[in-house]
């Protein structure tokens, strides 16, 4: 079947499906970084506030759960007015927090 076409064709034939096959290589490539730039955005934009957003609210309830710790531990008056106005300081960022962010 290829006997009868020339060592010349052969070599063109070749190195041009090899072109073709590279084009559509890269092609295939540059719409799957298209598709994998606009996931990443999305994922700054909508969901990496989101996430930090839970980090403050959970050192923020860390931080008030050692102070109510720290309340009953206390044995006088003034150590025990001073956690609980420690704790009201803490737990007035809650609604800060739970505000919904805007990407």
């Amino acid at each position: 079947m290829f006997a009868k076409i020339s060592i010349r064709a052969k070599i063109i034939s070749v190195v041009a499906f090899l072109l073709v096959a590279m084009t559509g290589m890269g092609l295939l490539a540059v719409t799957k970084m298209r598709s994998m730039n606009a996931n990443t955005t999305e994922i700054t934009t909508s969901w990496m506030p989101s996430v930090r957003v839970l980090g403050e609210l959970r050192a923020s309830v860390i931080t008030y759960r050692s102070v109510v710790r720290e309340h009953m531990l206390a044995e006088t008056l003034e150590e025990k007015l001073a956690m609980e106005k420690t704790a009201v300081t803490t737990s007035e960022t809650w609604p800060r927090l739970a505000r919904p962010t805007k990407p």
